[in-house]
């Protein structure tokens, strides 16, 4: 089906009915493009909230999302979209803005770290794309950046992309991105305003040009497997990075969220080694009975991090573990400068 033509089905769509085939291959159509524009067709489907999949080729899959996007769409928008076809001939338009809005819905409500960190790379390259420290090729067709587009810095003439190691190379000698990296799953001004000069000092690095997927592959790992530090008394999986206003970086937090990374054999090996380290360096604390209780504490969340289970309160773990507050509280930032050296 060519998708031109929506308002022909759903002038007279008796929503009771199951839908036309014709309707749901063209709701289809847009909804996988638009997901491979996001990099989400080959991510696992739990990062939209489909849980009991590994893939979007696996036989039901796709058309349990194609079908819960016409619900969302259509027909809870049914006499919004009747009322726009009695105005318009043509309301395609109007439905792909609402697919699109509806997978964005998805990915904040059931994978806010990664949308978070998307929505904070994309603004942070574009405000170097508006300050002219960067160019951009290869933009979709409304002009924003996609997966495949091609950034260079403006003072290079080449268009060749740097070689991915030299990029993440570059961005792990930087002082101020292991200061940021933490941040990046909250949405917010200040951190895409720090970014924005992160991603500036690169050219001074020698890298010449970069795909943004390349870039936000890396610093989505990045902000999945590394431990990423909470306000525990503001935090839930559920409202992460909602306040894209918030410039408040000042205040210590207190909590520990361990992310289960992403279900690629990679992703986990990696995720494993990081865990791997962390208790290597714990076991390292001269003073048995200090090491033992960071071993607790840490594993605590590790096994956490495993499951589905909201992470309860601090204070909550602490009572559990049988730790006074105080000292749960002085072990955590002990954990803290383990898991993310400043120095």
């Amino acid at each position: 089906m060519n998708y031109t033509n929506f308002a022909t089905y759903i002038k007279n769509l008796d929503i009771n009915n199951y839908p036309p085939k014709v309707l749901l291959n063209g709701i289809a159509q847009i909804l996988r493009s638009n997901m491979r524009k996001r990099g989400l067709w080959n991510a696992p489907p739990v990062r939209l909230g489909y849980s009991d999949c590994e893939s979007w080729n696996q036989e039901g899959a796709f058309n349990d999302l194609t079908f819960d996007c016409y619900s969302e769409v259509v027909v809870k928008r049914i006499e919004g979209l009747r009322n726009a076809i009695m105005k318009f001939d043509n309301i395609d338009g109007l439905i792909i803005k609402n697919i699109k809005n509806f997978l964005t819905d998805q990915q904040a409500r059931n994978d806010p770290i990664s949308y978070s960190v998307a929505v904070n790379v994309k603004k942070a390259i574009q405000l170097a794309i508006d300050s002219e420290k960067l160019t951009a090729q290869d933009l979709d067709e409304s002009g924003k950046i996609q997966d495949s587009t091609l950034l260079t810095f403006s003072l290079t003439q080449t268009t060749s992309t740097t070689d991915e190691i030299s990029l993440l190379d570059c961005l792990r000698r930087n002082k101020a991105w292991a200061e940021i990296r933490l941040k990046l799953a909250r949405k917010s001004a200040g951190i895409q305003t720090k970014f924005c000069q992160i991603i500036s000092d690169l050219a001074n690095c020698g890298i010449k040009s970069f795909v943004f997927k390349e870039l936000l592959d890396f610093i989505t790992t990045e902000a999945s497997i590394y431990n990423t530090f909470i306000d525990n008394e503001n935090y839930s999986l559920e409202n992460v990075g909602i306040d894209e206003n918030d410039e408040d970086e000042e205040n210590e937090p207190n909590q520990i969220i361990i992310v289960k990374p992403d279900t690629t054999h990679e992703d986990w090996e990696s995720w494993k080694y990081r865990v791997n380290q962390v208790e290597k360096r714990i076991a390292q604390k001269p003073q048995k009975r200090v090491r033992e209780r960071l071993e607790k504490i840490f594993r605590e969340y590790v096994n956490y991090s495993k499951t589905d289970e909201p992470v309860p309160s601090q204070a909550e773990i602490a009572r559990r573990l049988g730790i006074p507050s105080s000292t749960f509280s002085e072990d955590m930032k002990i954990i803290r400068a383990i898991i993310d050296p400043k120095n």
